[in-house]
């Protein structure tokens, strides 16, 4: 009993589950004390990188001046407002603490992009016309929304380069705002492609150590039974 106990413990300690992913169009559905409104999401990214590196990516057309738009009033941090209706919004479910790369690029287009995330889902409510991307917007009141980071090749000229950000994300719901910042066009459609890498978070040394050690042990005590 002593030994399968350990037995037990040591798969519990090494077993990992299959690493996937998934996309799906659409907004998010309703869920339990939502009504489904608040932000219309375009797609849904569910990522479990529990045993390796996993990739979802998306694309689409994007307004080019969707993330920020002179003519809008400046947020907090004086970046002109974007355009909630003509941004590209999208739901990331990440299964696992993971380590994430982010990137926004153009797609045989003049895309100068841009993207903003924040950790929650905001889907019960209502919306408004514009959104701050370096904060959480105004009209956002779902319980620990909170902004995460930005990033932008922007204000343009269109250079070529993508958005992309490497960072350490918890396991949970995001929302990411896609998005152009041109201020030297006028406004139009322009084509993106859009990706999320997510690799597991490297386990401590000391685990490693103690699984291996523990799994010597078993397999010497299954020799000496046989």
């Amino acid at each position: 009993m002593k030994y399968q106990t350990i037995s037990a413990a040591l798969a519990l300690l090494v077993n990992v589950s299959s690493a996937s992913a998934s996309l799906i169009a659409g907004d998010l559905p309703a869920r339990a004390g939502e009504d489904g409104l608040g932000i219309d999401y375009a797609f849904q990214m569910y990522l479990d990188p529990s045993s390796g590196l996993v990739t979802e990516n998306q694309a689409g057309p994007v307004g080019s001046k969707a993330w920020s738009d002179p003519s809008n009033i400046n947020g907090s941090n004086g970046i002109p407002l974007g355009w909630t209706h003509t941004s590209v919004w999208g739901y990331i479910r990440l299964q696992t603490d993971a380590n994430v790369q982010i990137s926004l690029s153009p797609n045989g287009g003049d895309l100068v992009p841009a993207w903003s995330l924040w950790r929650g889902a905001e889907n019960d409510g209502g919306n408004f016309h514009t959104y701050y991307q370096d904060a959480v917007p105004a009209w956002v009141d779902a319980a620990g929304f909170a902004h995460i980071d930005h990033v932008t090749t922007g204000p343009g000229p269109y250079s070529g380069q993508a958005a992309t950000l490497s960072l350490f994300l918890t396991a949970g719901e995001y929302t990411i705002a896609i998005g152009g910042n041109d201020n030297n066009s006028a406004g139009h459609q322009a084509n993106y492609s859009f990706s999320v890498n997510a690799s597991p978070v490297p386990v401590p040394s000391a685990i490693y150590l103690f699984a291996s050690t523990l799994a010597g042990f078993l397999a010497v005590r299954r020799k000496h039974a046989i």
